[in-house]
């Protein structure tokens, strides 16, 4: 008896044994520079993946994660460091990984679309720049984790030894920020229009400010330009910001502030949703039954927009695309080609109701 329960815990030990390969594993996050003034930019470098550990090669039946149980996420501070780019894997798509950026908490998130064998894994470069901090020189700390995400038994082995990463980096400056920003803050006041306020509670050697806009909160466009005052006691300003909006849902916005020698930062990103709900949009469409032509204007848009319309059929079809329609002036469009019949033209990116027929005839 003796004899066979030392057999079954000898089996008992060698599975056990034969188990502990599987160890998702990081190298840990390097900074290269470490060190970086406001305006320059650094390369946090890391590696996710499968460890192999004793014995080596790995036992026949191999272990591995499955899909979407490894989440790996690197997270910057809230200030002193702003995301730039993923530099590779190329658009975020690694060889095991997905790894995108998420702007309101500032953190790439990476979760594995593959499964991960023994000493299989992604190599990771992010790129970030140095933006002004109050006091200098300061370090920062960037924390890099490894999760098991989908809560399923993905992780047998695993040694939690090896799932963080922690560096830091001295971002160097010459003193206080030129500008001390109280709030920013951006406002849906009406369909296709925002309001963006900010205010300064100090300012020296601040020449003007850039409005930046995005879809996706990571490429940025500068929509306008606001001059600095330069009071000690700081200043209020608001910018409207109502052109290329129609059709899209949310924005993403943020604020960079330029000196006089050229420096600037970039302060924190906010977001707004476009919201076009029960606005007063309306589309007139005549003459009502048309011949040759008919005039379609728009009311309760923005001046200057520039708008989308499209023709259907009976039946749904499109007949015809307007890509690039007024939404202040008077579109005359020509209906040569067009059989007599019933169509419908409808306003691209707004509610089903923002649409009217007319009837063409011979």
């Amino acid at each position: 008896m003796k004899f066979i329960l030392y057999v079954l815990a000898f089996v008992l030990m060698t599975v056990k044994t034969m188990g502990q390969t599987c160890d998702i594993a990081t190298n840990g996050v390097a900074a290269m520079p470490n060190s970086l003034v406001v305006g320059q930019t650094s390369n946090l470098v890391f590696r996710v993946f499968n460890f192999a550990g004793e014995p080596n090669p790995p036992p026949p039946t191999p272990c591995f994660y499955e899909i979407n149980s490894v989440e790996v996420i690197l997270d910057l501070p809230d200030d002193g460091l702003d995301f730039q780019q993923i530099v590779t894997p190329a658009g975020g798509l690694g060889v095991y990984f997905t790894w995108t950026y998420n702007p309101l908490t500032k953190e790439v998130r990476g979760l594995n679309h593959s499964r991960i064998y023994d000493l299989q894994g992604d190599i990771v470069t992010v790129r970030v720049i140095a933006t002004a901090l109050l006091f200098y020189p300061q370090l920062v700390e960037v924390k890099l984790e490894i999760f098991n995400f989908c809560g399923c038994p993905g992780f047998p082995s695993n040694n939690i030894g090896n799932d963080k990463g922690l560096t830091t980096l001295n971002v160097i400056g010459a003193g206080p920020t030129p500008v001390d920003l109280l709030y920013f803050n951006a406002e849906n006041i009406k369909c296709n229009t925002m309001e963006l306020t900010w205010e300064t509670a100090s300012e020296k050697n601040n020449d003007y400010f850039e409005v930046e806009r995005s879809v996706n909160g990571r490429d940025f466009l500068t929509v306008g330009k606001v001059d600095g005052t330069n009071k000690p006691s700081g200043s209020s300003y608001t910018f409207l910001d109502d052109k290329n909006m129609v059709g899209i849902p949310n924005f993403y916005y943020r604020l960079k502030q330029v000196d006089f020698d050229g420096k600037f930062e970039h302060f924190d990103i906010i977001r707004v949703e476009n919201s076009c709900e029960n606005e007063g949009v309306s589309m007139s469409v005549y003459p009502n039954p048309a011949f040759d032509k008919v005039n379609i204007s728009l009311n309760g848009l923005s001046e200057n927009e520039r708008v989308k319309l499209v023709i259907t059929n009976v039946i749904g079809e499109v007949v015809m695309t307007i890509p690039n329609a007024s939404a202040s002036d008077v579109n005359e469009i020509k209906l040569n080609g067009l059989t007599a019949g019933i169509y419908n033209v409808k306003l691209v990116g707004f509610e089903e109701t923002t649409s009217k027929r007319f009837i063409k005839v011979d």
